[in-house]
């Protein structure tokens, strides 16, 4: 595969960054949003998970560990009623990622997860 530039202009203007920081997330207008957190069992993507669900996205949550990621999706649905998918999943085995993508694209996955 050969490496391209992204297509997308980058812009390094003061007035597009402050731009940015008038704009938060909030808990108003997130409805209806949903986003898929890998590494959902710690870390990074533990407290990104936790800042989604506070901000009213419906989450799809990926790791390796089955009990971590339903201790989390029940702490989620208690605290902020979200409604959460879970994925346990290696992403690190071949095939993982087309297997998550292919089950997300199914009929089930799609009326419950998206």
């Amino acid at each position: 595969m050969r490496w391209r530039p992204c297509p997308i202009p980058l812009r390094d203007d003061a007035a597009f960054h402050d731009q940015e920081k008038d704009a938060p997330m909030t808990t108003k207008g997130n409805e209806g949003q949903s986003a898929l957190v890998t590494g959902a069992s710690g870390g990074i993507g533990l407290e990104l998970a936790r800042i989604l669900a506070a901000n009213r996205f419906s989450l799809v949550l990926l790791a390796r560990s089955r009990d971590k990621l339903e201790d989390l999706a029940r702490e989620l649905r208690a605290q902020h009623g979200t409604q959460v998918t879970i994925v346990p999943a290696d992403l690190s085995e071949p095939g993982a990622a087309q297997a998550v993508l292919t089950h997300s694209l199914t009929r089930e996955c799609r009326s419950t997860c998206w």
